[in-house]
């Protein structure tokens, strides 16, 4: 790779923000010229590339210079600057994380409230629904002369206001 090879990546990644594709970008570059050395030194994969594999003697020095100025253009003036920008994103995802898990919490102290607060209109009921359901229970004789019986004051109210 040549010197107008990495000013080249430079341009084409210098266009564009810090997005996916940018990161894809500086990805294809990465790999473009770590795929060069590979075919250089005849490696099969980039874990390859290591000191002892650079310094075998099949690379020119004018090579390994231009590798290494390409490698730490895209480290310089993408990797890290991205790197950087993940701090602060990775710092709001926590902060986000955390008031999400204070938010559910908060949530689910209000439905408790709300629970305590229907047992408590349950229980101020609960003497009127006992009162039906032992009515209800009465012999057919007992309600009947029951049901009389109101029958009777609520004509003794009917009757005292004629």
């Amino acid at each position: 790779m040549s010197a107008p090879l990495a000013n080249r990546y430079i341009e084409q990644l210098a266009r564009g923000t810090f997005s996916n594709d940018l990161v894809d970008q500086v990805v294809n570059a990465w790999d473009r010229t770590h795929d060069e050395i590979c075919k250089e030194l005849n490696l099969t994969g980039h874990q390859g590339i290591r000191a002892e594999t650079l310094n075998q003697g099949h690379a020119t020095r004018e090579q390994l210079c231009d590798w290494l100025e390409a490698a730490s253009c895209i480290l310089n003036s993408f990797s890290v600057p991205l790197l950087l920008n993940a701090v602060p994103l990775a710092t709001l995802v926590e902060e986000l994380r955390e008031e999400k898990i204070s938010n559910q919490r908060t949530i689910i102290e209000l439905q408790q409230i709300v629970i305590d607060k229907k047992e408590a209109e349950l229980k101020v009921m609960e003497p009127a629904v006992l009162t039906v359901s032992t009515v209800q229970q009465k012999p057919p004789r007992q309600q009947v002369c029951l049901g009389a019986v109101v029958l009777c004051l609520q004509l003794g109210r009917f009757n005292s206001k004629l």
